[in-house]
């Protein structure tokens, strides 16, 4: 296997940042970083969008990647894996800031359906902090591991997609920022 250097970390293009920009979202997320409150009340956050927590991120993105000479615009359960290599999602500089920020509005999708499966689906909720951000998430890897442990992991698993993709550690933290910030932490008061 040839070794290819790592591209140093940069900020976005205003290219780049438009190309995020235009990324559709199923809701106006905060991708701002979590911080504790200090004091008691309501305390308006700062926003982020998706491209001003990639800007931040200071990670090495590819300039390019195959999914950009493509032009594939998002992705969907379907073709995720033939799109985004699972094994080398985590490696710095395989991606694009652009891919990057699809994968992130793709996993956000998962994260919503998983929302709707607690809600909609079950009817029922023993308490509010069954879907908060961090429960969603926790939920959501459970599955995988239920579904791995029973040799469920093929290309459609939307639930492998999500604990694969997330060993991006920028991905991760995006994931957590977003959902965190809209749905709220279990051990919040």
């Amino acid at each position: 296997m040839v070794a290819f250097p790592i591209p140093g970390v940069r900020r976005l293009t205003d290219t780049e940042v438009d190309r995020i920009n235009r990324i559709r979202l199923g809701h106006d997320y905060n991708f701002a970083p979590l911080a504790p409150q200090m004091f008691a009340g309501v305390v308006e956050r700062e926003r982020w969008s998706v491209a001003k927590y990639l800007d931040e991120a200071e990670f090495p993105f590819a300039g390019l990647d195959a999914v950009d000479r493509r032009g594939i615009e998002s992705f969907d359960i379907g073709c995720f894996c033939a799109d985004v290599n699972l094994e080398r999602v985590h490696v710095p500089g395989e991606l694009s800031a652009v891919t990057t920020a699809k994968v992130i509005a793709y996993l956000l999708n998962i994260v919503e359906c998983e929302f709707n499966r607690r809600t909609v689906d079950q009817g029922w909720l023993t308490s509010v902090s069954e879907v908060a951000g961090d429960a969603l998430i926790r939920s959501i890897r459970g599955r995988a591991l239920a579904w791995r442990k029973e040799g469920i992991r093929d290309e459609i698993n939307l639930y492998h997609h999500f604990v694969c993709a997330e060993r991006n550690p920028v991905v991760r933290r995006g994931i957590e920022n977003a959902v965190i910030n809209r749905w709220g932490w279990s051990g919040a008061k």
